[in-house]
């Protein structure tokens, strides 16, 4: 069981108890991001016969050395779509069965009959829950051109209240994962605004925010489909608006990624 850093615990417990369920012993290998957290889950299973649930620690390095491990028959796996794609690979030279549950770029597409206040109430919970890092997190918002400019003024406005800072005080948005996760949001960022985006709200590190990796969460507008924010896997709290004429376009640009996950829609026909 491979899993990622942004439900540790939870998408672990998903596949594990099913595993144990049917009679299998299991090897979890947590994200190195996530260990600890991992290590301490793993008192609970102090009372069943040793051996029968296992953690390793480590990078992609450990997970390579499980998969080769013949005593390993089947892999669950969830994580971005480029480690899925190597691990469904090393299985595949194996003919080992796995599971993979990969990235996403999901769209949200908000009709001209939609209730701006109801959908943007809903796009900021989707693009900025647990500061965007959720595979099922709203990354493109499309939205038809009549309500274009009433959906975005609500939606900064609900973007603006959010709170950032430390998840253990009162706050809506937290730290993303590393550095490394904060400079691919920023780099995207930036590049979307040098091809003519604009930033409605956020688009910065948080003013007394420069120890740990915040963001502000942001709103982008005048967003092309040519751009780099809306063809890669974001992984933070930004949320591309791009202006649609019709259902019809909304669809064909929804389908026009290269991820397929998750995908929603707000109107009243």
């Amino acid at each position: 069981h491979i899993m990622p850093y942004n439900f540790p615990i939870v998408l672990m417990a998903f596949t594990v108890a099913a595993s144990l369920a049917v009679g299998n012993a299991v090897v979890i290998k947590p994200a190195p991001a996530t260990s600890l957290c991992t290590l301490k889950f793993m008192e609970h299973f102090r009372s069943l016969p040793a051996g029968l649930v296992s953690c390793l620690t480590g990078g992609a390095e450990t997970a390579q050395a499980v998969l080769a491990d013949e005593r390993v028959k089947v892999v669950a796996f969830t994580g971005s779509v480029e480690a899925g794609q190597k691990v469904a690979a090393a299985c595949g030279e194996r003919l080992k069965p796995c599971v993979i549950e990969a990235g996403g770029s999901d769209p949200l597409i908000v009709m001209d009959s939609a209730d701006p206040d109801i959908a943007a109430a809903a796009a900021v919970t989707a693009a900025f829950h647990l500061s965007g890092q959720v595979c099922t997190a709203t990354e493109r918002v499309l939205v038809h051109e009549a309500i274009h400019d009433a959906f975005v003024e609500r939606m900064v406005a609900r973007t603006k209240d959010l709170r950032v800072g430390p998840g253990l005080s009162n706050v809506e948005i937290g730290p993303l994962v590393s550095a490394a996760a904060r400079d691919k949001v920023m780099r995207l960022v930036e590049q979307a605004v040098a091809q003519g985006a604009k930033v409605a709200c956020g688009g910065s590190v948080p003013p007394g925010r420069n120890v740990g990796f915040y963001y502000q969460p942001t709103v982008l507008t005048g967003v092309t489909p040519d751009m780099a924010i809306v063809r890669a896997e974001l992984f933070g709290p930004v949320a591309p608006v791009l202006k649609v004429k019709s259902f019809d376009e909304a669809v064909a640009l929804a389908n026009s990624s290269r991820y397929g996950l998750g995908a929603a829609i707000y109107t009243n026909r």
